[in-house]
């Protein structure tokens, strides 16, 4: 980074506020501009005293929670447009209430989220509280700033790449940070437009992902969105998100029927479900005859499993920058020559439509 990042920690659990002390200070570039207890003295805060960069949120905490917070920041972020916007992260429990919470707070404006997790030792719980934490940070600020994400590289460019498909089996959607709010905007218009099953990799761990399929499911009235269950026959107007913690991929049955499959296999690249394992299994069922929306989110998840797609003549959009929480993915997918149309998040439905008429 280029300055200094000011945080506001709010929680009020004493003993986390100095956990997460701890490991933001690990970033010599970090600035923590305060330390309070609850929503009311956060509001009060960015009001009366400092405007931080990034506020890390805590979601169940007395006189005003998180999700009221949350909407007290996203409203001084509407009445300060003058100055850049205060991102937030929230920091939820494992508990079914907190999942629900923190993926309503994602759909309302926070970018990415943290959970409370207890290691072995304070030093433990510091030290892989930092990794994530400070990661998310620097891509959010990175965005804010203008300051690009490496491109990580790719292997050697397709030599060979078939006609763009025309018979559409199947949607497939790899999205990261930003995801629930993208996806909010993206699905209730893509499912009434096409009854084609739709497969989506969102980077969450576990428990998380039931609670985002709910919340989408009440949000999409043509077609049912649900988080994907081992060897579940696919079928038309379903929309499938990866398991937290388990990647997606798809097969056949023995009536030769496509299935969704569960795998418990390692991390790829460090990400468990992946959508690099996605992507090559999908083309597997349903070779070039896909279309591809790859989303906001750091990284290069997705890059990889483009080429055996691309080369089957796949269509892939990514979504543009500025609709971007972060541009890593959409970013490392354009570099490595395997997107056809780049959109603003409003427009990709649109242009779904478009290529579905001529199928």
């Amino acid at each position: 980074m280029l300055k200094d990042i000011k945080i506001l920690i709010v929680d009020d659990s004493r003993f986390y506020r100095n956990i997460i002390s701890k490991a933001l200070q690990k970033d010599k570039l970090i600035n923590i501009v305060g330390s309070v207890w609850n929503g009311v003295e956060a509001i009060d805060f960015i009001n009366n005293k400092e405007i931080p960069d990034i506020i890390t949120l805590d979601i169940e905490m007395p006189e005003m929670d998180g999700i009221e917070t949350l909407k007290g920041i996203m409203e001084f972020n509407k009445k300060n447009q003058d100055i850049a916007d205060i991102g937030v992260i929230m920091v939820s429990s494992l508990s079914v209430e907190g999942t629900e919470i923190t993926i309503e707070a994602l759909e309302s404006g926070a970018f990415d989220f943290i959970t409370k997790t207890a290691q072995d030792s304070p030093e433990k719980t510091i030290n892989i509280l930092s990794s994530t934490l400070l990661k998310k940070i620097n891509s959010y600020m990175g965005k804010k700033f203008g300051i690009k994400e490496k491109i990580t590289p790719v292997c050697n460019p397709i030599s060979e790449i078939k006609k763009i498909a025309s018979d559409y089996k199947a949607i497939l959607i790899g999205v990261s940070t930003g995801g629930p709010e993208a996806l909010q905007v993206l699905l209730p218009k893509l499912t009434k437009l096409t009854k084609l099953p739709v497969f989506i990799v969102q980077h969450m761990p576990p428990q998380f992902t039931l609670s985002l399929a709910n919340n989408l499911n009440k949000r999409c009235d043509k077609a049912t969105i649900s988080e994907a269950s081992h060897m579940v026959k696919v079928q038309e107007n379903n929309v499938y998100i990866a398991p937290g913690g388990k990647h997606l991929l798809l097969k056949r049955n023995l009536k030769n029927e496509v299935v969704t499959s569960i795998s418990d296999n390692p991390p790829e690249n460090g990400l468990k479900p992946s959508i690099d394992v996605m992507f090559r299994s999908a083309q597997k069922i349903y070779g070039g005859n896909v279309i591809v929306i790859i989303m906001t989110g750091m990284g290069a998840d997705g890059t990889r499993g483009l080429r055996p797609l691309k080369r089957e003549g796949a269509f892939v959009i990514a979504q543009d920058e500025n609709s971007s929480v972060v541009w890593g993915m959409p970013r490392n997918a354009i570099a490595a020559g395997f997107v056809d149309s780049t959109l603003p998040l409003g427009k990709i439905s649109g242009k779904i439509k478009s290529l579905l008429k001529k199928s």
